[in-house]
């Protein structure tokens, strides 16, 4: 019995420490979590008051050609629509929205009868030819999901 005690006493170092440092110490983490919780609150109130300029992505926005949107629109509905009971009638929409040297059907063969629900642009970007490619979203009855039509648009009268 004498031994254990021996090894214990061993192992045992007296160390002498200020009750003041120990408890700070034991403080830091919830101070440093307490001070960066004040520094970003601080920094959220000042973008709340004083909010940072706009983007320039913003003074972009400022800038676009609703005439040229509604055009493209307006072919995507012309180009999407067709009645086998009427085959002019969707021509006859697309002649004044067409140059002259393309062909009418642009590639599209119509089977079955399908009708435009609604369109809206989804992008409007700046052609690298000059211009602009406008991309407008279409709803048609056929289907469920959207269809996208790429429409290239060149003013004359700007």
């Amino acid at each position: 019995m004498s031994a254990a005690p021996r090894r214990i006493a061993e192992h045992v170092q007296l160390v002498r420490r200020s009750a003041r440092w120990d408890r700070m110490r034991a403080r830091a983490p919830r101070l440093l979590f307490v001070g960066a919780t004040v520094i970003l609150s601080l920094l959220g109130a000042r973008e709340l008051v004083a909010p940072a300029a706009t983007s320039p992505a913003a003074a972009v926005g400022a800038s676009v050609d609703h005439r040229a949107e509604d055009l493209a629109q307006r072919f995507a509905r012309a180009y999407l629509s067709f009645d086998p009971a009427q085959p002019g009638a969707r021509e006859r929409r697309l002649r004044g929205l067409v140059p002259d040297d393309l062909e009418l059907d642009a590639g599209l063969v119509a089977r079955e009868p399908q009708r435009v629900l609604w369109t809206q642009v989804a992008q409007n970007q700046e052609a690298i030819a000059g211009g602009r490619v406008i991309v407008a979203a279409a709803g048609v009855s056929t289907q469920t999901d959207p269809v996208y039509l790429a429409v290239p648009v060149f003013r004359d009268d700007v």
